[in-house]
């Protein structure tokens, strides 16, 4: 998952690789953290994380 402030692999690079996946969903972090975000430095970071994930493999 890419992180909207991340300045090393902006979401902007995900959209283009979401188009050679065939079951892929792209999520967004909202961190102000960039690249290091869910990387364990920030609570809400990873409550979001395990979140999305958690959807992620519940979908059929």
């Amino acid at each position: 998952m890419p992180c909207k402030t991340d300045l090393y692999f902006p979401p902007e690079d995900s959209e283009n690789e979401m188009r050679y996946l065939k079951f892929a969903k792209l999520v967004v972090i909202p961190s102000i953290w960039g690249h290091m975000a869910g990387g364990g430095v920030n609570a809400e970071d990873d409550k979001f994380l395990q979140s999305e994930i958690k959807k992620f493999l519940e979908e059929p």
